[in-house]
């Protein structure tokens, strides 16, 4: 995995990453060595690209495969954003980087991992809702609710998920055609012990389709932030493209621009801040505690005083009240911890900017380090931009 952050002002941008890169093997995680993951655009470009996920896209390097689209940059472009379309022009249009052959490789490893989670998470709802006082028939009907209520969820989900641009259902039915037999057979076995009735197993089944139209995040996915300025952008602009690889015939990815931004005006527009992958270290830090730490005073003020709130105001919603309150305790730590730190930044330069962030990717190193989880190190690297 990675950590990057990226840090603008009215002045210019700094971006920090780490340079650990590391495979996946059966049970875990593995260090595979280290490379940049910072792609700085030459000159007259004023753009970089952040990389996050994936090394390999269609079965070739992902970071090569950007190289060669740089490599056919010219002038530079009006906006950031005509990067990231450029970009994406150029995937679709290489038949020899991202070639369509290898687009089954990747829809199978989609839909695989699609599966895996499910079952897994049906598996817990299952054994969730349990009961030794039930009969087995009983035990199976409670299941079975809670496995139709999540699915509910999922399709209301699909149904307004954004759909990956220039993708069809017809064309996704033909990629996942040849892997039928495959995907029958593998979602059999993942759901083996799982109480799921045939109706259900036809509905899960039909979201596979949906796994690969629609714009949700999935194992194989590369992140990639570009960030900078194009000819005509005074203040820098940061897009996020979450690129998946070839297959129906295009290169699927959904492009989101990340904001508010810097510009002139109110202060708080002054000032802007993103990371990417593993972040709770940083987050730390910059929020003044750790982000789960609001979820546990919640349980932890839910379980000493829930009953007694409940009893003597019959009314009130619990959780949402002792959620309310610990959420303003800790809003107003962040404003009285992490606001002179933001404060100062406003107006730091362009360099102080990247010193700051390299030390964000630095703890955010240590704390993964410390944890067990080497899968952020290595030097980290800096670059910092300005018009």
């Amino acid at each position: 995995m990675t950590s990057q952050i990226i840090v603008m002002n009215l002045q210019g941008v700094a971006v920090a990453s780490d340079t650990a890169v590391t495979k996946r093997t059966e049970n875990s995680l593995q260090n595979a060595g280290f490379e940049s993951k910072i792609i700085r655009l030459p000159e007259p470009h004023k753009v970089a690209i952040l990389h996050a996920g994936m090394t390999n896209i269609n079965n070739v390097p992902h970071l090569w495969q950007i190289r060669q689209w740089v490599a056919t940059l010219s002038k530079a472009l009006p906006t950031v954003k005509d990067y990231v379309d450029s970009y994406v022009r150029f995937s679709n249009a290489d038949k020899v980087m991202v070639p369509n052959a290898t687009g089954q490789g990747v829809v199978r490893w989609v839909l695989e991992s699609f599966i895996d989670v499910e079952a897994r998470h049906l598996g817990k709802s299952a054994r969730n809702s349990f009961n030794a006082k039930l009969t087995d028939k009983q035990n199976i009907a409670a299941a079975r609710k809670a496995i139709a209520q999540h699915l509910s969820e999922m399709k209301a989900f699909y149904k307004e998920a954004p759909t990956f641009k220039g993708l069809t259902r017809e064309g996704v039915a033909r990629a996942m055609a040849p892997l039928k037999k495959h995907l029958n057979k593998y979602f059999a076995e993942a759901f083996a012990q799982i109480p799921i009735s045939t109706a259900q197993t036809s509905t899960l089944k039909g979201m596979m389709a949906d796994v690969l139209l629609k714009q949700d995040s999935a194992p194989s996915d590369s992140i990639l932030h570009f960030v900078g300025f194009g000819t005509t952008e005074r203040y820098a602009r940061l897009h996020k493209a979450i690129v998946r690889g070839k297959y129906a015939g295009k290169l699927v990815a959904g492009v989101f621009q990340l904001g508010p931004q810097v510009g002139p005006g109110e202060k708080e527009n002054s000032i802007d801040c993103w990371t990417t992958s593993q972040n709770d270290a940083i987050n730390s830090f910059m929020m003044g505690y750790h982000p789960q730490t609001l979820e546990t005073v919640d349980k932890a003020l839910g379980k000493a005083f829930g009953e007694k709130l409940a009893e003597a105001h019959p009314d009130l919603d619990v959780r949402s009240a002792v959620h309310s309150t610990t959420h303003q305790a800790f809003s107003q730590a962040r404003d009285e911890l992490s606001q002179p730190m933001w404060d100062a930044l406003r107006n730091q330069s362009v360099e102080s900017l990247a010193e700051f962030a390299k030390a964000m990717v630095t703890i955010q190193s240590l704390s993964s380090f410390y944890r067990g989880d080497g899968t952020v190190g290595g030097d980290v690297e800096t670059y910092l931009l300005r018009k």
